[in-house]
């Protein structure tokens, strides 16, 4: 493919190569400008970094997601790190939520591999995400089953992404998608 050069494969679609690394970021902000959804897939993790950091600077009023691929084998007697997983489940949740209300398109930055992953279907992941807000009704059992069917893991003091602690009518979780742990008081 020579360098730069669009070929459409379908109506709206095109596909983009050729591009020297370090320049992605002002080549892939161009285009989401255009207001359309684009896909970066890079070689490998380090080039999926380095495509969202040249992002970060050529364009950071544009939304852009990084879906990370598994940290191990699929058949590993190991699973992936929570933190890798809770990156995935928070880029699939903001990709079902459609396209951002900025007028501007959406980057979605991914390695070969992780496009080669399984993933949740909208309609799973929708069933099994859920809200809380403040003020609503809700039974501490039923929190706690849901958190537990959900692959949270209970722990004696929240650390990493997933995980959840309870103490009487207080529940301390991380979850996916946040950068710090909340805490739910169930006072009353």
């Amino acid at each position: 493919m020579t360098p730069g050069f669009a070929i459409p494969p379908g109506p709206g679609l095109s596909h983009l190569g050729g591009c020297p690394l370090g320049f992605e970021g002002r080549v892939l902000a161009a285009t989401a400008r255009q207001g359309a959804t684009v896909l970066h897939v890079a070689l490998d993790e380090n080039r999926a970094l380095g495509a969202a950091e040249s992002l970060s600077f050529f364009a950071p009023d544009i939304e852009t997601i990084v879906f990370p691929a598994w940290d191990c084998m699929p058949y590993d007697r190991v699973s992936p790190a929570a933190e890798v997983m809770s990156r995935r489940i928070a880029a699939l949740e903001r990709l079902a939520a459609g396209r951002p209300g900025n007028g501007c398109g959406l980057i979605v930055v991914t390695t070969v591999n992780a496009i080669l992953q399984r993933v949740l279907g909208r309609a799973d992941l929708a069933s099994h995400g859920f809200e809380i807000t403040a003020g609503q009704t809700l039974p501490t059992e039923t929190l706690v089953a849901r958190l537990i069917e959900n692959g949270y893991q209970r722990v004696d003091t929240v650390h990493d992404r997933g995980d959840f602690a309870q103490r009487g009518g207080i529940i301390d979780l991380f979850p996916p998608e946040s950068d710090n742990p909340v805490r739910i008081d169930f006072f009353g």
